[in-house]
């Protein structure tokens, strides 16, 4: 026992130690009037690399915090809609002084010379309700033609990194689509596929409740679709396109047929979107006595044709009684050409010339049906769903590798097929119970 007691007591400075490593950093936003700024985003950004490694929101009192940062050399950057980016003076974060307040920083207004000012009545693009933040989509001009994922770039706080999306600092969000769980297990694929003209609006709950998942303990983000309220039958059209290194294009159709009790929806939507991604790199490495550089030049250009559907029906069995069912799918068709060059040279010139071709099919549908009860006028509810979907991806990729060394080159030909298939069942019950006039009590069971 005197042994573990000593090892303890040895152990614990340097645990200590480490603890103290990570520090936190903090400060205030503030508009052009000195008032407070909420919902702004703060990316912490380290020097000279300038990738944000971590990011966070204001509170409702301007002030953020970023916890967790290691020693090193860093700035943070202040991101609003309608106002210009706002970068700190660099600073310094070391072992001895690990946490460091930002002296208060002020957002200017963006300057925009207008011919005339015509004022209309709409949504804001940010509002908070009942402890979530919302997020108007269908109030922003700039959603026409966008994707789901470039509308969640919108979203304060919330980081989307390659295929990677974090809320601040926290990944392992759980996406939604009209409060219901996407099952989809590429969801960062999906939002890309997704056209923002179908979206209403995107709740955040960065602090989410018993409710939900465990899984999503770090965020929730629940995107809610456009649906007609108006009786009768009506529908929309849309089309976008545009054009950057490539052109693109896309067309949604909804529809919406409401009598009496009965709802009947439906909405239909195509993107073609071509992307590249180019890379060069010149590496220089010394080994031993010798320098070796690596050259290498890659150029990936790929395009992807996608179709979304839901189709879906709500019907009032009596006035407290909703019985719905909702059928949706996507597929995704992508082709990629690949052409990557690496050149070595340790004294003898040496270099991979590689190029591959690569065609990947995704489908995906998923069926609901779900049932609503109002037990009172007051807000007690019963709410049933019962969820079925299937994922099935395919990847096939050919590689022709010409390798050059000492003036020959010979030629190696790959080649793989992949395939994926997930099919998901389950099924919850929800019990909501109201607690006053702003608490809710609320059980459920899930399999």
């Amino acid at each position: 026992m005197k042994h573990l007691v000593t090892l303890c007591l040895l152990a614990a400075p340097t645990l200590l130690a480490q603890a103290q490593t990570a520090g936190q950093i903090t400060g205030q936003l503030r508009d052009e009037h000195q008032q407070p700024l909420p919902f702004v985003t703060v990316l912490l950004q380290p020097l000279p690399d300038t990738t944000a490694k971590r990011a966070t929101q204001t509170g409702a009192d301007g002030r953020y915090l970023l916890a967790g940062a290691q020693p090193g050399h860093y700035r943070l950057v202040a991101v609003q809609l309608g106002y210009q980016r706002q970068y700190s003076a660099p600073f310094e974060l070391t072992a001895a002084r690990p946490s460091y307040q930002v002296p208060p920083m002020q957002l200017r207004p963006a300057a925009q010379q207008l011919a005339s000012v015509q004022v209309t009545g709409q949504k804001p693009l940010l509002e908070m309700q009942g402890g979530k933040l919302v997020v108007n989509v269908a109030a922003s001009p700039s959603a026409a033609g966008g994707t789901a994922l470039e509308a969640l770039q919108k979203v304060p706080g919330l980081l989307v990194l390659g295929n990677r999306l974090s809320l601040a600092g926290r990944e392992g969000l759980t996406i939604l689509l009209d409060g219901r769980t996407t099952h989809y297990t590429d969801v960062v694929s999906l939002l890309r596929d997704l056209p923002s003209s179908n979206i209403e609006r995107i709740e955040v709950l960065s602090q989410p409740g018993a409710a939900y998942d465990a899984a999503g303990s770090a965020g929730v983000i629940n995107i809610i679709l456009k649906r007609n309220a108006d009786q009768g039958t009506n529908g929309t059209l849309g089309l976008t396109g545009g054009y950057g290194r490539f052109g693109k294009g896309g067309a949604t159709l909804d529809g919406n047929h409401r009598a009496g009790g009965l709802n009947v929806f439906g909405s239909y939507g195509y993107t073609y979107r071509p992307t590249y991604e180019q890379l060069d790199t010149d590496r220089r490495v010394a080994e031993a006595s010798q320098l070796r550089t690596y050259q290498q030049q890659s150029y990936q250009p790929r395009t992807a044709h996608v179709n979304t559907a839901r189709l879906g029906a709500d019907y009032a069995l009596s006035p407290r009684q909703t019985l719905g069912v909702l059928l949706s799918g996507y597929t995704t068709r992508t082709a990629v050409a690949a052409e990557n060059q690496i050149a070595v040279n340790d004294g003898a010139l040496g270099r991979t010339d590689t190029r591959s071709a690569s065609y990947r099919p995704t489908t995906s549908y998923a069926a609901n049906l779900n049932y609503k009860l109002a037990l009172t006028p007051q807000g007690r509810t019963l709410t049933l769903d019962a969820d079925y979907s299937r994922y099935t991806t395919a990847n096939d990729t050919r590689l022709t590798n010409f390798l050059t060394a000492d003036q020959a080159t010979t030629a190696q030909q790959l080649g793989f097929d992949q395939q994926t298939g997930i099919r998901l069942i389950s099924a919850k019950a929800d019990y909501a119970y109201p607690l006053g006039t702003t608490g809710k009590l609320a059980v459920g069971a899930k399999g």
